[in-house]
């Protein structure tokens, strides 16, 4: 017998039912917590020893204290009633009040429509307090079957979704019904599979399997805190913080071609480790959790591999979305800047790219924790400010000596501005280039910026990590005072 087996056997105790199928709660509870260290609560709210359709319960994951519920598909389908749910909100009240992280393992099948409005009733409550919580204690959730109807919800107000790549599937109205009404025939996966999750948003993280999402669960649970009134733990990294990263200049065209910057992320963190979330989702921006001199920090950076780096309707959401999360949980934040700008389009403009770009800006605005963003090469027009600009907020701006920032790219400056010189001159080709270079040093170098205080400092690249590793301990005692209100009204 393994260890998670063993842990399984554990969680039984001698009033549970027997383990059977591969998608069982009490093994999967027995994957996530410490061997031995889980303790079910309401195991006898239904008058007898079953679990109602749900296993509620806490125990530590790597010695921290950790509550979850686990929908059990063994009885009933999962299906949720009024017990389940209060069950549930049983849980959700004693995370709140001990301050630890909330983990929802779903599985259901829907509701027990027997019990009418009164289980809607009880589920509505559940996703009120949900909301209420948001930000408050991390929410993570782990859909490893069926999670349809009003149960989406509970998936979508978590922090995080982890799927599975064949057996998860989220849709608010299942196959049959959307079948009937569309008259085209579907099914769960093509309805709302972990394929279709990945690519719309809904799933930030898919594995192949359940034992590597709860895997993952962990490695996540490494970065965050316990609530919003605590930061997450330093550890001091065997990577030395003061270590040169003599490759970045390579990984970096000189022109405006392609690159990958992950790699460039991975030069600078703590032994080359990024944990990227949201990966199948708005690709042309990056975001994820790394360690950079023991120091948890959220990373969002644009990626020149994938549509040029541009920002546009998703990955403004991706991004706006990644730094709330960041700044409920003391977490900060580091911008790596390389963007063309949004992207062009009436697509865009139609589907509202303004009200998005903006919901970018205002996350970085409103994010208390220190931010500090690194211009590699590029930050151009209305995108440069979204990006975590000095104008939005951040504490501290750097750059490369050859990073370029303006209005807009050089060439279409130079364009506009001496487009009847170019037209009149014996070589167009030639003046053209010359009055690029002469735009780019005077309007679009660093120094320019830097001297307008648009820029802090600018930094040779072998030196990022140690700069950025100095400036995080000299934001540590960071402290804003906001003006007091109920909230700030997000574009999205």
């Amino acid at each position: 017998m393994n260890k998670n087996d063993n842990n399984a056997r554990l969680l039984q105790q001698n009033h549970q039912p027997e383990i059977n199928g591969e998608n069982s709660a009490y093994r999967l509870l027995g994957v996530l917590f410490d061997e031995g260290s889980f303790v079910e609560l309401g195991a006898y709210v239904s008058g007898s020893a079953s679990s109602e359709g749900v296993v509620t319960g806490y125990g530590t994951v790597d010695g921290r204290l950790v509550y979850a519920y686990a929908q059990d598909n063994g009885v009933i389908g999962g299906a949720i009633g009024s017990n389940t749910a209060k069950k549930v909100s049983n849980i959700i009240d004693m995370a709140v009040k001990t301050g630890s992280p909330l983990i929802s393992i779903l599985n259901s099948n829907g509701v027990r429509i027997n019990e009418g409005i009164d289980v809607l009733s009880c589920i509505g409550t559940n996703l009120q307090k949900s909301a209420e919580i948001s930000g408050i204690i991390p929410q993570i959730a782990l859909v490893t079957g069926i999670c349809a109807g009003s149960a989406v919800f509970t998936a979508r107000l978590a922090d995080f979704v982890f799927m599975t790549e064949k057996n998860s599937s989220v849709f608010l109205t299942g196959p049959d019904v959307t079948s009937g009404v569309t008259g085209v025939e579907t099914d769960a996966n093509s309805l709302g599979g972990s394929d279709v999750c990945l690519k719309n948003g809904i799933a930030d993280f898919v594995f192949p399997s359940d034992e590597e999402c709860i895997k993952s669960i962990k490695k996540l649970l490494d970065f965050l805190p316990s609530n919003n009134l605590e930061k997450p733990s330093d550890i001091f990294p065997d990577d030395d913080v003061n270590r040169l990263s003599q490759n970045i200049s390579s990984l970096i065209p000189e022109d405006n071609s392609p690159y990958d910057i992950i790699s460039l992320i991975k030069e600078v963190t703590d032994e080359g480790q990024f944990f990227e979330a949201m990966s199948g989702y708005a690709k042309s921006i990056v975001t994820g959790f790394a360690r950079i001199g023991g120091i948890p920090s959220g990373i969002i950076a644009n990626q020149p591999a994938y549509d040029d780096g541009a920002l546009d309707i998703e990955s403004s959401k991706k991004a706006a979305k990644f730094i709330r999360i960041c700044d409920s949980y003391n977490i900060p934040i580091i911008t790596f800047v390389d963007v063309p700008g949004f992207k062009a389009g009436a697509d865009q403009e139609h589907g509202g790219i303004s009200i998005y770009g903006a919901s970018v800006l205002y996350a970085y605005a409103e994010a208390t924790v220190p931010k500090i963003s690194l211009i590699v090469r590029r930050a151009f027009g209305s995108a440069s400010l979204a990006m975590g600009s000095k104008a939005s907020g951040a504490d501290i701006v750097l750059a490369y000596p050859d990073a370029k920032i303006s209005i807009m790219p050089p060439e279409g400056a130079a364009g506009i501005l001496y487009n009847d010189e170019i037209a009149a001159a014996p070589d167009p080709v030639a003046y053209r280039a010359e009055k690029i270079k002469e735009f780019e040093k005077e309007n679009a170098s660093v120094y320019a910026a830097a001297k307008n205080g648009f820029i802090d400092d600018v930094t040779e690249p072998s030196l990022t990590r140690p700069r950025l590793i100095n400036t995080l301990d000299m934001l540590a005692g960071k402290r804003v005072e906001r003006l007091p209100k109920k909230h700030g009204n997000m574009p999205v």
